[in-house]
């Protein structure tokens, strides 16, 4: 085998959800587990909603979906997971279809995207101002991270290529050009919110982009 060669042999081995299959299987498999898993999107979704509800009737209903970050990505998340309901309580098949691929993708990119920069700006705001109680704070912070968890999780049943990820770097572009060319990015409850968001989105974006990349095989591949 040649040097390349094993480079990217090495770099195949390597890639992957960082989730051990042992630990998420449980959880993707079973009917109960699943079940939990889906109630709990629909639950985190709806308090997502919450947030978002007085600020609504700033941007055109058609434009929501650009605008509810949190609870978009949540959305996406579920039908994700919801592919799974056909092979509940039995062992999980990964789902190789095109628009299985883009479904996983897009859920991939907006659970990290939303969760790691959520967990940028309350954490900058946390450290810097006194907006944040230390508890909600911490509340906001580790259940963001969890769409990070979930992420890696749906790596395990869910693959990508080049078309569900350039669908999947179309959307972070359209939704930073809704959140900062025109404007509307979820309300930063302390001075100079919107810059921190402005850097947390762009050091983010290309993170959730090549967190799909990585995590997610390839569909052609996948087995």
């Amino acid at each position: 085998m040649t040097a390349r060669g094993r480079v990217r042999s090495t770099i195949e081995r390597t890639r992957g959800s960082p989730l051990p299959a042992a630990a998420v299987r449980p959880y993707l498999e079973g009917q109960f587990e699943l079940a939990g898993l889906l109630a709990a999107n629909g639950i985190a979704f709806l308090v997502g909603l919450q947030y978002y509800a007085a600020s609504f009737d700033q941007v055109h209903f058609l434009t929501w979906w650009l605008f509810a970050d949190s609870p978009v990505a949540l959305a996406l998340g579920t039908v994700a997971l919801a592919t799974m309901i056909p092979s509940a309580g039995s062992r999980a098949k990964r789902q190789t279809g095109q628009l299985s691929a883009v479904i996983h993708t897009l859920a991939v990119v907006a659970l990290v995207f939303t969760g790691v920069w959520t967990t940028i700006v309350v954490g900058w705001g946390w450290a810097t101002t006194t907006t944040y109680a230390p508890s909600e704070a911490l509340f906001l912070i580790l259940t963001h991270l969890g769409f990070v968890v979930e992420a890696a999780l749906l790596a395990h049943v869910g693959t990508t290529d080049r078309i569900a990820l350039g669908i999947g770097g179309l959307f972070v572009g359209v939704t930073l050009y809704f959140d900062y060319v025109l404007g509307h990015h979820p309300p930063i409850p302390y001075p100079d919110g919107g810059s921190v968001a402005l850097i947390g989105a762009l050091i983010v974006a290309p993170l959730a982009l090549g967190a799909a990349w990585w995590w997610l095989p390839r569909r052609t591949q996948a087995v």
